[in-house]
């Protein structure tokens, strides 16, 4: 998984600050229907949701994923984005089986965090494992409207 800080010129055009990209390995050792951090950082088996974690007072705008080659597995593939507060706080249950650029659509924008804590994917297969996962590449994108925050690539 890369996180992507978007320049001055992207942020203009999308409107967005952040790009993550995620890839079939990036969920083939985790467990479906189970959360992981994603921003700021990836979580594992062990901690799930990491250790690091967006400081009180950061806002979220806007959210948006644009699957660009479908997920391929037997059964349904489906995603949300959210935090500890909300697992769809920010990109409600979506297939990412087909191809295409799908924006967040909940009332939950903007966010202003109250505590630290992080943003969290989920991704949910209807029967099987994630471990069966054998191609999937999304873009996330994350409109971050906090000055103090600096992410990094990773």
């Amino acid at each position: 998984m890369i996180i992507i800080p978007l320049n001055a010129q992207e942020r203009a055009q999308s409107g967005f600050s952040h790009k993550i990209v995620s890839v079939a390995s990036d969920w083939t050792d985790k467990t479906s229907g189970t959360a992981y951090s994603i921003l700021p950082a990836l979580g594992t088996a062990a901690s799930p949701t990491g250790s690091v974690t967006l400081p009180a007072g950061t806002i979220i705008t806007k959210c948006a994923v644009n699957v660009t080659t479908a997920a391929t597995h037997a059964s349904t593939v489906v995603m949300t984005i959210g935090d500890g507060g909300s697992a769809a706080r920010f990109f409600p249950s979506t297939t990412v089986k087909t191809t295409g650029s799908t924006p967040g659509t909940t009332t939950a924008v903007p966010y202003v965090y109250p505590a630290a804590d992080t943003i969290d994917a989920t991704l949910t297969v209807g029967a099987g494992a994630l471990s069966t996962l054998t191609t999937l590449v999304m873009e996330i994108y994350f409109s971050i409207a906090d000055n103090s925050l600096q992410l990094q690539q990773s």
